[in-house]
């Protein structure tokens, strides 16, 4: 089973930290941990998307010891066990952390590097942002729901919009899980986006209602989460309601702020749209 993205930063962050330590002990795992501070979490994603190509396939990944820089892959039929060095893309480099020299594997500049690359967002214009697609939006072809889109800026009065899309696959703008916790407390405590849309949303959106299903609070606390990266007034555009009684369940928690929404091109499938208050 593939690892959690987060247990395999901090595996790879710990397991560097206690190598530096080892070599060198007059550095603390103190002072090492201050270069970490400028990483996200959520950025190691990025590697854990490359590796997951392997296990996709049935290979069985396994990092390398005590070398970071080097993963292993074992075939699933033949067993044969293959060496890739990370470090062929991203060399290990030298780099000065308070003020001494020190070594910092490819795994974590890999890390440093999509971190460094998380796109800003300025507060000053107006925000769109669509969930679970993995181009840009340029062009009508770009998105199957372009006019629903661009419905929903019109009807928000918003005349000259900043489109984003957001995956964790293929190439959007923002190469994140915006169902993450990371990549959704770093936008609710600076809330930047005017309108949020999710027409087509697969991972937990999808899994909580078909073979994951507990019952609708999961799916309302996810609806209460996206809410909060929303700036006040803006809103919340939901569809792919598969389960049930879902729809009744999320027009009831936000009754008196949402109202249906109407698709442009297939009005028959249930959308909503949630103003946050």
């Amino acid at each position: 089973m593939m690892e959690n993205y987060k247990e395999k930063y901090f595996k790879y962050k710990n397991k560097y930290l206690q190598l530096k330590n080892q070599k060198a002990g007059n550095f603390t795992q103190l002072e090492l941990s201050s270069y970490f501070t400028t990483l996200r979490p959520g950025v190691i994603r990025r590697l854990n998307i490359e590796i997951g190509k392997f296990e996709s396939l049935g290979y069985i990944v396994e990092l390398g010891e005590p070398d970071l820089n080097i993963i292993y892959v074992t075939h699933p039929s033949s067993g044969i066990r293959n060496k890739i060095k990370i470090t062929e893309a991203f060399p290990q480099q030298k780099r000065i952390i308070n003020n001494k020299l020190v070594d910092i594997p490819a795994i974590v500049l890999l890390a440093d590097y999509f971190s460094a690359n998380i796109k800003l967002i300025p507060r000053e214009q107006s925000n769109i942002l669509i969930y679970c697609h993995g181009k840009p939006i340029l062009k009508q072809s770009d998105h199957h729901a372009y006019y629903s889109i661009e419905k929903a800026i019109k009807e928000s009065g918003i005349v000259d919009p900043h489109i984003y899309t957001l995956d964790i696959v293929e190439n959007p703008d923002l190469l994140e899980d915006g169902f993450d916790e990371e990549f959704l407390t770093r936008y609710s405590s600076n809330p930047l986006f005017d309108i949020v849309f999710m027409p087509d949303c697969g991972g937990p959106w999808w899994n909580l209602q078909t073979s994951e299903f507990r019952g609708f609070e999961p799916l309302l606390q996810i609806v209460d989460k996206i809410l909060s990266i929303i700036r006040p007034n803006g809103k919340l555009i939901i569809s792919k309601i598969v389960k049930d009684g879902l729809y009744e369940a999320i027009m009831k928690r936000y009754t008196g702020n949402s109202k249906p929404f109407e698709l442009v091109e297939t009005p028959s499938i249930q959308a909503i749209e949630i103003t946050k208050l």
